[in-house]
């Protein structure tokens, strides 16, 4: 997290400077605004700016690794998980396949937006900091922000239009909504905007599929570790049966 912020604020992406560095936390510059609500995410101004600003942190050049975060996570978190607890033999296969088959047929591709990049991998809408004075955005908590496939921080964004409490899943961007928030996101990265169409809209709808199965197990760990009063075990059940919804579609021809 203090090297994602440090790299942001280096690349211009951010003005939120590290002031402290304890063993245990971080003190940062305020970020001044509102946190968005899912209401405020979908409107036509703040979208175009959060899809400016996460293509801004897309674009900060970085050192690719052999494995996107995502099989990374996903294994940390099933480490963290008692099998005797839950019945992870389905998604623990699920996993492998989509390491040794789907994943490398969604290999790193400039084109398609596609490539591993620094992505922040939690954009919750309480994640994003409106200015309505200064017109500006900024993205907070970078706890998971690491390298990984930039349509899969895509795909997380639009599902979490969903909104944090009383999470409603059926809230997501149409494909003209998503093809309009993708010519933001393609300019800003310079890439060609006529790749923009029905297809890369259901490329990103296997992205959210792996988005899904990787928060259901995140809220599991969470319901395991976590002192916050909040039903995570609901929450992960509703993650497995989007996922699940969208599973045939990510495991097509593989």
């Amino acid at each position: 997290e203090i090297n994602a912020m440090i790299k942001f604020h280096e690349h211009g992406v951010f003005s939120q400077r590290v002031l402290i560095q304890f063993n245990n936390g971080i003190i940062y510059e305020f970020v001044s605004g509102k946190t968005c609500s899912r209401d405020d995410v979908r409107e036509e101004n703040i979208s175009k700016l959060i899809a400016i600003k996460l293509a801004e942190i897309h674009n900060i050049p970085v050192q690719e690794t052999e494995q996107p975060y995502i099989i990374l996570i996903l294994r940390q978190f099933l480490k963290l998980l008692d099998k005797n607890s839950f019945d992870l033999s389905s998604i623990i296969s699920d996993i492998d396949i989509i390491e040794e088959r789907i994943l490398p047929r969604l290999i790193p591709n400039p084109m398609y937006g596609k490539d591993l990049v620094l992505c922040h991998n939690d954009l919750l809408v309480k994640n994003i900091v409106y200015n309505n004075k200064n017109q500006t955005i900024s993205f907070i908590d970078f706890e998971f922000t690491h390298l990984s496939y930039a349509l899969f921080d895509i795909a997380n964004h639009f599902i979490e239009y969903a909104g944090v409490e009383n999470a409603d899943f059926s809230i997501y961007p149409s494909y003209d909504e998503q093809k309009q928030w993708l010519k933001i996101y393609f300019q800003t990265r310079q890439f060609d905007q006529q790749i923009i169409n029905d297809d890369l809209c259901r490329l990103i709808d296997k992205f959210s599929a792996l988005v899904h199965l990787t928060w259901g197990l995140g809220a599991l760990v969470q319901g395991k570790l976590s002192s916050i009063d909040f039903d995570y075990v609901n929450y992960a059940k509703m993650r497995f049966n989007c996922y699940q919804n969208l599973r045939s579609l990510l495991f097509e021809n593989s």
